[in-house]
């Protein structure tokens, strides 16, 4: 295994969430808000992974990142681009099923509906 690969891989997975965005066509990563999002869910990120690398409660094979940590915590910096790559993830995902079958709740044209408005004929 190569050194960087878990970096690699977790860059990867953050820039195919990107492209995800734009193919979609959501365009999350140019508001403001979802990068706040991604700013708020690092916070969390750090301090839970934080905590479970320096106690050490999870721990890492020595041959499979570059061995740089985060000073304080512990933790790997390879860490990071997979959270921010989950949470994207599911905020692109979120946002296109909002658009696509409207929000909870609001009533679209179903094969109920349908249904109705041939009985109603």
């Amino acid at each position: 295994m190569i050194r960087w690969e878990y970096l690699l891989s977790g860059v990867l997975a953050c820039a195919a969430v990107l492209a995800l965005d734009v193919a979609l066509g959501t365009r999350l990563a140019r508001g403001r808000r979802f990068w706040l999002y991604i700013g708020v869910m690092l916070i969390c990120q750090l301090a839970f992974d934080g905590y479970l690398t320096a106690r050490p409660v999870t721990l890492y094979d020595p041959c499979c990142y570059l061995g740089v940590r985060l000073p304080l915590l512990n933790m790997p910096i390879e860490d990071l681009p997979f959270g921010v790559a989950l949470v994207g993830l599911a905020a692109v995902l979120w946002e296109w099923a909002g658009r696509r079958w409207g929000p909870p709740g609001e009533t679209t044209a179903t094969s109920d509906t349908v249904t109705r408005d041939k009985v109603r004929r």
